[in-house]
């Protein structure tokens, strides 16, 4: 269970719909912007399994997975035989609220994501991002200009190297990205 504590010192407890009450899973929220948009992730299901959560102004949720991560309960193993579970988990919002984080796909590759406010997602991969097991792209912020800041793996034992991937300018205006799509 979460909290916010308001201004005047009075708390509110919230759960994301459908989460585990387990010790040690349940509702983490991450993120706040300043209309009060709260986001993070739950843990549910048999396999405790990882979903992205944002808790609207008025106390309401919308709970989503990104497209390509794990959705269901079954066991997933990735290409070393390592057990893989569905992870999604917004780290960042900013105030167009828009949410900023990463997921996990069958495979158990990481991958970068944006959830615009209408529900559509883009997600990334850093150049030389690895494509293995439990590595690859971490998005944990995003800014008022929806640029991401984050850190990558290029592969095992490698070191965690950062990134910042600044919003293209308006339309006509052209400006390389510098993430790609996944493979």
């Amino acid at each position: 269970m979460d909290f916010l504590r308001r201004n005047d010192g009075t708390f509110t407890e919230f759960a994301a719909p459908g989460a585990n009450t387990a010790e040690g899973r349940g509702t983490f929220a991450m993120t706040m912007n300043d209309d009060g948009e709260i986001a993070g992730y739950y843990f549910s299901g048999p396999n405790n399994a990882v979903h992205g959560f944002l808790r609207h102004s008025n106390g309401t949720f919308t709970t989503f997975d990104t497209p390509g991560a794990i959705t269901d309960t079954r066991p997933h193993t990735d290409e070393e035989g390592y057990i893989v579970r569905a992870v999604t988990t917004p780290q960042g919002i900013n105030q167009a609220g828009e949410l900023a984080g990463y997921y996990g796909d069958a495979k158990g590759v990481v991958h970068g994501f944006v959830r615009h406010k209408d529900g559509a997602f883009d997600s990334f991969d850093a150049p030389g991002a690895s494509h293995t097991g439990d590595l690859g792209t971490f998005i944990m912020s995003i800014n008022k200009n929806g640029d991401l800041a984050g850190f990558f793996y290029a592969g095992q034992g490698d070191l965690a190297r950062g990134f910042v991937l600044k919003r293209p300018p308006a339309p006509g205006a052209a400006a390389p990205r510098t993430l790609k799509k996944p493979n």
